[in-house]
């Protein structure tokens, strides 16, 4: 999106903010926990993202009712930086809080994060 975004102003950006936050998204899911069972590796991602995907942390993203493949793109583009250039802040995918989270990561294992995550709510 760099190439999309690097025109906007701050006030287009608060506006497209504003417009998106606004946007229906999928049902709430009541018992989720219950209904859809996580995977082994969820702790991983519940410490920072919540175990629903709905974050209590302003400036981590809520990634419940994500799409299962964006989720999985962007996993493997945060795994792939954390293991091609682990201490390169010029890595433009390279994120210091998620290396640590995703480096041992195996696509079977990105896939269930993926999937849980895509069928949790948007909002809690």
């Amino acid at each position: 999106m760099d190439w999309q975004s690097e025109r906007l102003s701050d006030a287009d950006i608060r506006d497209l903010s504003e417009y998106f936050a606004g946007q229906p998204c999928a049902p709430v899911r009541e018992y989720a926990k219950i209904t859809l069972p996580e995977p082994a590796k969820l702790q991983r991602c519940a410490y920072c993202h919540g175990s629903t995907g709905i974050t209590t942390y302003p400036v981590v993203p809520n990634i419940g009712g994500q799409k299962r493949q964006y989720l999985i793109d962007e996993l493997l583009n945060f795994r792939t930086s954390a293991l091609d250039k682990p201490n390169e802040a010029d890595n433009e995918r390279f994120n210091r809080m998620m290396a640590p989270a995703v480096y041992d990561l195996s696509d079977q294992e990105i896939a269930q994060l993926a999937n849980f995550y895509s069928q949790q709510s948007c909002k809690p």
